[in-house]
């Protein structure tokens, strides 16, 4: 009977370990993406011109190689359809860029440096801009 109620609770612990590894690893839906180190944030609507803001509340000296995208004929300020910045922070922190056009689909990813964290290449959620 003992071994009985070691088992279930041993499956029990099991089911319950692989359910938070499950829904840890989501990336959150609507205008903002990332695991909680570096988050994109871009408006709903952006009328042609509008900002996107990379932040981090990560405690400490940390680094962040941003590599993102957008398409559909949409530019960051640099001109360019891709983006590609070094974010350093001591704290946290933002960066802001300046992109135009509609319809701006996004995608990218980047890598995270931090005392403490794994290094980590995470890849943002795509997320569109009307």
């Amino acid at each position: 009977m003992a071994d009985n109620k070691i088992i279930t609770f041993i499956i029990i612990a099991a089911l319950i370990v692989g359910a938070i590894f499950l829904f840890k690893g989501g990336t959150p839906s609507g205008n903002q993406s990332g695991e909680g180190l570096l988050i994109r944030t871009v408006p709903v609507d952006g009328n042609g011109n509008f900002d996107v803001v990379y932040s981090s509340n990560q405690t400490g000296k940390w680094v962040a190689v941003v590599e993102d995208v957008v398409s559909s004929g949409c530019k960051f300020s640099n001109g360019k359809p891709e983006y590609k910045t070094v974010i350093i922070g001591d704290g946290p922190g933002s960066q802001t860029i300046s992109v135009s056009g509609s319809n701006c689909k996004f995608s990218g990813d980047y890598d995270f440096y931090a005392t403490g964290i794994e290094e980590k290449r995470i890849k943002f959620g795509e997320v569109t801009v009307n």
